[in-house]
Order: C-alpha cells, then sequence, then structure tokens
C-alpha cells in the first residue's frame, strides 16, 4: 500500500502559509468585532433575531439548525475556537514537515467550517471580505491535505482564476452602470456616509480630471484583469500589485480593510500561477477547460430553456383563454365557484406574475371568496401586438376586458381587483373605467402616478433599477435563465406552483415585458401636481418598512386610499406577497374589507 505524501514542497509551503497568515487576518477581525460587541452590548441591526425572518423564507429547516449556534453561550465559544485557529494559522510555525503541514491544515477546516455556520447568524461586518476568506482558507485546507503536488497546482490556480474573476467580474457589472460610464461613480461613492470619505470626495469634487482617472482607471482595471496571464512577468508582477493597491488606498478611502487582507490572501496563488509554473502549458490547459466550461454552459442554457418554455406554452394553453380588444389572448385561470359574493381579480406588479398571489388566493379561497388571475400581453411567451410598441391604456384596456370576462362567467357579479406595486395604478385606472362592473380596489404597497416627482428618493432609484433591469435582461436573453438564483416569493410556494413560477421568472419574455413596461412608466407617469382620481370603495395596504424608509409615500398611499389606508408593520413591498405570515396578514385585511363593502355594482344600484 502506498502511504499519501503529506509533506508539501518549499515552493508550494510557502505559497500556502503566506495566503493563510493573510487570511487569517480578516478572519481573526471578523470574530473580534462580534465578541466585541456582545461584550459591550452593543445592538446589530444584522442580528440572528432580525435575520432569521428572512431566513425561514429562505430555508425553515436551516433556522432550526442554527438557532442552537445563535445562544450567546454557544456562539461565543463558536468565535473563540474561531480566533484561535486564525492566531495559530497567523503566528505559528511555518515548517514544511507532516504534523505542522497537518496542524495548518486543521486550523483552516475549523475556520472555514465554522465561518460557514456562523456566515447566516453574524452578518456584521459580513460581505464579499468574509465569502472570499472562507474561499481561500478552504481549498488551502484541501490543498495541504491531498498528496500531489500536482493537485496543490490546481488548488493554486483555482484560487488564482478566482481571484482574476473576482475583479473581472467586478469591472464588467460595473460597466452596466451609468454613473460609470459617465465617470461620476468615484466620486459618488465617496460621499456617501457609509463608504465616504470627506477629504477625498473634496478632493474629487474640486479637481474633476482626477476623479473621472479614477474612475475609469478603476473600470478599465479590473475588466482587463484576466491580461496578467498573457503578460510579460514584470508587467504581470506590476498587474497584481496594482490590485493590492487598489485595496490599500480603499481601506482609509472606504473603510475596507478587511478587503485588503481577504483579496490578498488570493495573491500569493496568483503570483505563483504567473511566475512558479510552468505558465505557456497551464495556460493551454486552462483556456481548454474554460472554452468547454463555456460550451456546456451556454449548452444547459438553451437546453433549459427550451424546456421551461415548451413547459410554459403547454401550461397556459390549458388555461382559459381571453380575446382583447388590441388583438392579444391572454391566459385567465378562474378557482372554483365558492358562493355569490364578489369576485376578486388579481393584477401583479411590474416583473410579476400570478403566483406571487397564492397565498393570499388560498386564504381568501377558504374564506369562500372566488378569484381570478391572468398574465398580461406583455409577459406572454409569444407576445402578441403589445410587444414592441406598449402603452399602460393598452393594458387598462385590456384589463377591462379581462373584468367584463370574469363577470360574464360569474352570472353578472361584482368584481374587487387587487393590485400590487404597479399593478394597483392598473387597477386604479381599470376601476375608473368599469364603475358599473368593479365595487372597489385594494392596492397593496401601490405605485402613485407622482411618486417620482413628490420622492426624491425615488426619483434617484430610477437609473439604479433601469440598470439592473438591463443587465438582467441581456443575461436572460443569452439564455443563462437556468442558473438563476430562485427568489424568495418562489421558494415559498407549493412544488407544483414553484415550477410553473419560475418557468416564467427565466424567461425572457418576462424580463423583455418588464423592459417594456417600465420604458411605459418612465415615460407615461405624469410629471405634475394634478390630483389621482379612485372609486369610492378603495382600500390602500402599505408595507410598514416601505413607509418607513420613505415617508413620502406614507402620504401618497393615504392619497389614493382616502379613509381606507391600512399599514402592516415589519412588512417589506416583497415579503407581503412571498412571506405567507404577512400574506395572511394582508388577506384578513382583504376579507374585513369585502365584507364591509356593497355587493352592489353602480349599475344595478341605478336599476
Amino acid at each position: 500500500m502506498t502511504i499519501p505524501n503529506f509533506v508539501v514542497s518549499p515552493a508550494h509551503n510557502s505559497v500556502l502559509t503566506l495566503s493563510e497568515r493573510i487570511g487569517a487576518i480578516p478572519a481573526l477581525a471578523s470574530s473580534c468585532e462580534v465578541l466585541y460587541n456582545r461584550a459591550t452590548k452593543r445592538k446589530n441591526i444584522g442580528a440572528w433575531q432580525i435575520s432569521r425572518e428572512s431566513e425561514s423564507v429562505r430555508a425553515p429547516r436551516l433556522v432550526s439548525v442554527l438557532n442552537p449556534l445563535a445562544q450567546p453561550t454557544v456562539n461565543t465559544i463558536l468565535h473563540v475556537v474561531r480566533a484561535s485557529a486564525n492566531l495559530f494559522l497567523l503566528a505559528g510555525p511555518s515548517w514544511p514537515t507532516a504534523t505542522n503541514n497537518g496542524s495548518r491544515a486543521a486550523a483552516s477546516v475549523v475556520s472555514t467550517l465554522i465561518s460557514g455556520l456562523l456566515s447566516p447568524i453574524d452578518r456584521y461586518g459580513a460581505d464579499g471580505a468574509d465569502q472570499a476568506t472562507t474561499v481561500t482558507q478552504g481549498t488551502n485546507a484541501i490543498a495541504r491535505l491531498v498528496s500531489d503536488d500536482a493537485s496543490r497546482d490546481v488548488i493554486l490556480w483555482f484560487q488564482s482564476i478566482q481571484c482574476t474573476m473576482s475583479y473581472a467580474v467586478a469591472g464588467w457589472a460595473k460597466m452596466c452602470g451609468r454613473p460609470w460610464r459617465d465617470g461620476s461613480a468615484v466620486k459618488d461613492i465617496v460621499r456617501t456616509k457609509t463608504y465616504g470619505h470627506e477629504g477625498l470626495w473634496k478632493l474629487l469634487e474640486s479637481h474633476p480630471l482626477i476623479s473621472k482617472a479614477a474612475n475609469y482607471g478603476v473600470l478599465v482595471w479590473e475588466c482587463a484583469f484576466p491580461a496578467i496571464y498573457f503578460l510579460p512577468t514584470p508587467l504581470s508582477r506590476a498587474f497584481s500589485a496594482t490590485g493590492m493597491l487598489f485595496h490599500i488606498v480603499n481601506g482609509p478611502a472606504m473603510g475596507l480593510w478587511r478587503f485588503a487582507f481577504a483579496f490578498g490572501s488570493l495573491h500569493p496563488a496568483l503570483r505563483y500561477t504567473i511566475e512558479g509554473s510552468p505558465r505557456r502549458e497551464a495556460l493551454r490547459t486552462l483556456a481548454a477547460y474554460c472554452t468547454a466550461g463555456m460550451a456546456a454552459a451556454l449548452t444547459m442554457g438553451w437546453v433549459g430553456y427550451g424546456r421551461r418554455r415548451s413547459r410554459l406554452r403547454d401550461v397556459l394553453a390549458k388555461r382559459e383563454q381571453v380575446a382583447t380588444r388590441h388583438g392579444n389572448v391572454l391566459p385567465l385561470e378562474l378557482t372554483a365557484d365558492t358562493g355569490t359574493g364578489p369576485v376578486v381579480v388579481f393584477e401583479n406588479g411590474l416583473l410579476g406574475l400570478p403566483e406571487q398571489f397564492h397565498w393570499i388566493q388560498q386564504d381568501l379561497h377558504s374564506r369562500g371568496v372566488s378569484s381570478a388571475t391572468y398574465i398580461r400581453a406583455a409577459y406572454l411567451p409569444d407576445a402578441g401586438t403589445a410587444q414592441g410598441h406598449y402603452q399602460i391604456d393598452h393594458a387598462v384596456d385590456e384589463l377591462v376586458d379581462v373584468i367584463e370576462h370574469v363577470r360574464s362567467r360569474r352570472e353578472g357579479r361584482p368584481l374587487i381587483l387587487i393590485g400590487h406595486s404597479f399593478g394597483a395604478e392598473l387597477i386604479r385606472r381599470a376601476g375608473l373605467r368599469a364603475p358599473e362592473s368593479v365595487v372597489g380596489t385594494v392596492a397593496l404597497d401601490p405605485t402613485h402616478p407622482n411618486q417620482f416627482r413628490a420622492s426624491a428618493l425615488q426619483a434617484g432609484s430610477k437609473q439604479t433599477f433601469t440598470d439592473h433591469l438591463v443587465l438582467f435582461r441581456s443575461l436572460i436573453t443569452a439564455r443563462l435563465g437556468e442558473f438563476l438564483v430562485h427568489p424568495d416569493w418562489v421558494r415559498t410556494l407549493p412544488d407544483q406552483v414553484k415550477k410553473e413560477a419560475f418557468d416564467q421568472y427565466a424567461d425572457p419574455a418576462l424580463w423583455y415585458g418588464g423592459q417594456m413596461e417600465w420604458n411605459a412608466v418612465l415615460g407615461e407617469m405624469p410629471d405634475d401636481a394634478s390630483e389621482v382620481a379612485t372609486i369610492d370603495s378603495s382600500l390602500v395596504i402599505s408595507a410598514g418598512r416601505t413607509i418607513t424608509s420613505d415617508s413620502v409615500l406614507d402620504r401618497l398611499h393615504q392619497e389614493l386610499a382616502g379613509q381606507r389606508h391600512v399599514v402592516v408593520d415589519d412588512v417589506t413591498h416583497e415579503s407581503m406577497l412571498s412571506n405567507r405570515a404577512h400574506s395572511l396578514k394582508c388577506a384578513q385585511h382583504i376579507h374585513e374589507f369585502i365584507t364591509a363593502i356593497p355587493q352592489t355594482t353602480n349599475e344595478e344600484t341605478a336599476a
């Protein structure tokens, strides 16, 4: 039997030891910060008591596992152990012996495991720095535990490529942001309270050329970072040194000192791959693997897209079809008829789907309220005449057509419209156009026609949302929807509904439609202080976190509601639909509203 050789070569040992010592600093600092805050009883907005609410949506089973680890005594012990392990990595011996190699590997394993367990619990200061540290320490442990130098080379190349991707991906992502493209991003960042520096901001503000040079210098350097593997060795060293200088400057300028050490721990492997290993042969192998990986990813993306699109067409074809005045055919889904009262029609928001109303719809159905959902023309897999020249009024026209169809299918009973976000604006307009059919509207955290004029915060968010939408649309158009993370509202749905919802979420049609609707919002929403009309029976349910973050929206929501305005505390714009408990609170208010309003239409009252 061949006994594995756990003695690391001097060349590998020096690279790993330097990486371990640099990476131990941010991990040690992280645990010390948590222990200090606990000892001084400083409050933490990322405390587990707060963050576990969102984790319960993403992974309810994980919460039950993590709760014991969040207990102060257990949590303190884990941080003390992690701090001790990193203290050993920082100051312990670096002899290339089997015993020392095993000790350093064990310390890295302990730190990596504890970091993984505590990452959802202790989020104080957690960001890319902690993620980079965990990746480095985990792979350093593996490098010390494998038995041959060829495997260690592979691991060091992984770290090197991880380092390169960290810069390159960040740079190309920045290209999607207008402030980076127009040269104002760096100056705008250093003027903020969180990442700002007053002296540096004053310098950049008074010297525009320096500001733009810093902005475009960061952008070009990050985007071009993969060239480090192909440059002559002296230039490659300069490129690597520039990376460390970048982090050292960000330390005092933005308060990101831990980033310098976290990403600095990847640089020993980067230097090794551009200097120490047979670079030309490795680059050929790397290029082959990258090409194969990209081809595999694109193949998976296109195959996944075809399967999702086929399933989606089959599902939508089985639904009731509503022909509209604009030539579109909209898939409609009616729940079983449960009584003689009003029927609810749901209208989702921008980039939303009918499945987002699942919990509210289910609760109302259990209370005897029938309902209907449909998909707007812009979001259909084979978009109709709305494609290319979308107008808000066209969407309202088609909602009125859906209203009349639902009413005819439910023996002329009155309707109540429920809309979320931008969907609330659509139901407001439709209610005014079809008063003979609609007896009430419920707006869930609604979009107000004048909110971009009235609220500086909302106006400032327009460009950010536009940039994010363009980025996502580009990725989905490239058929990368297969690799999208399921959003919270999808994760919480029952399995069958979850699959249908994600098929739509990852389909390019949703993002094309969202782009068209967003362009219409920017172009058609009024830019004045004109009064907004609503029907008499209107309820507005505001998410508590929304109006807490922007008090102007509280006033605008009250304007839409008249006397019927409800605020649900500790609920966000998204969680009022995605979180079952939050949805049920909203459903309770909706049911009370339904039972309180007159059950006859204006048409029947006149008769």
